[in-house]
């Protein structure tokens, strides 16, 4: 009996049982804008207190943590910064709570996700006029307050779901608007 040709050995099994599983995305990395330019000298002091202003904010990282880019030609930084977090969870409360953080006088952090980033760099720029609606004079001003039912509105707000509810009768709930 000729032993079998190796094209014909399944070797399925053995790579479903040593399968690599990847990180399915950078989801857990911000990129931090605003980061003081510095040179080499600075860095260790420029990432403790980095580390320090996230802190301030319930935001737990280590130095080993943030990347910062250099410029070779000049040996200094390029005012950024790459933070990796442990999940994704992290990064959103990092994302909402240090988003807008002043730095120093001259610094504001303005986070990102990496994500992100080339749907930025693919943004179409070219301006476009708003259509505007004609004007239709109301009864009174605050006409668009009134609901011809005479329902209430409320918004509920958890995590990052934000929901508008009609409110009429007792026990009476409607979902007016979810983005």
């Amino acid at each position: 009996m000729p032993a079998p040709a190796v094209d014909d050995i399944d070797y399925t099994d053995i790579e479903e049982k040593y399968k690599v599983q990847y990180d399915d995305g950078f989801d857990t990395t911000l990129v931090v804008d605003g980061v003081p330019v510095i040179d080499e000298s600075k860095r260790e002091r420029l990432l403790n207190k980095f580390c320090k202003e996230f802190g301030r904010k319930g935001v737990t990282i280590k130095p080993e943590d943030v990347y910062l880019p250099w410029n070779d030609a000049t040996g200094k930084s390029k005012g950024y910064a790459f933070v990796d977090f442990r999940t994704v969870d992290d990064a959103n409360l990092a994302l909402t709570a240090v988003n807008n953080h002043p730095f120093d006088s001259k610094h504001t952090f303005k986070l990102n996700r990496f994500t992100d980033i080339p749907g930025y760099a693919n943004m179409d720029e070219s301006y476009s006029d708003p259509k505007y609606e004609e004007f239709k004079p109301k009864e009174h001003l605050r006409a668009w307050l009134g609901d011809p039912q005479g329902r209430d509105q409320y918004v509920t707000y958890r995590h990052e779901d934000v929901e508008i509810h009609w409110h009429g009768k007792p026990s009476q709930s409607e979902l007016a608007f979810k983005p």
